[in-house]
């Protein structure tokens, strides 16, 4: 006798939404992209982020990069106004850092302090759980 499998519904994707806003101000050594939330923790599966520019911020998204082998964010969708990726939480009590960079006036800022490389710690972070 054979036995059917279950229909049961797919598990939606969770989508996180986060802000971004670009701080004129920043002093020397200060990241001047910040990154609201700026840690977030997220479930296992696969998550959609979507970084949005909080009100009409006079920047255009450039890029999401992190040093983490392989990319958790794939694929990865840069518009002026919003930036979009598919992230796989693979499980593990992981810390992945990342930077965005956006352009303001023909210069690249960034969301690590003092614009150095991804990795060096004060960026935003997403956590696994």
């Amino acid at each position: 006798m054979a036995t059917r499998a279950k229909k049961g519904k797919a598990k939606a994707k969770k989508t996180y939404k986060l802000q971004v806003v670009l701080d004129t101000t920043a002093e020397s050594g200060e990241a001047e992209v910040i990154v609201i939330p700026r840690h977030l923790s997220v479930g296992p599966g696969s998550s959609s982020l979507r970084w949005i520019q909080i009100s009409n911020e006079p920047f255009a998204f450039h890029s999401l990069r992190t040093s983490e082998m392989p990319n958790p964010f794939h694929p990865i969708n840069v518009t002026s106004k919003v930036l979009t990726a598919q992230y796989n939480n693979a499980g593990g009590n992981k810390e992945i850092e990342y930077t965005i960079e956006v352009i303001h006036k023909n210069k690249v800022r960034s969301t690590v302090p003092g614009g150095g490389p991804v990795g060096n710690g004060g960026g935003p972070t997403i956590k696994n759980n």
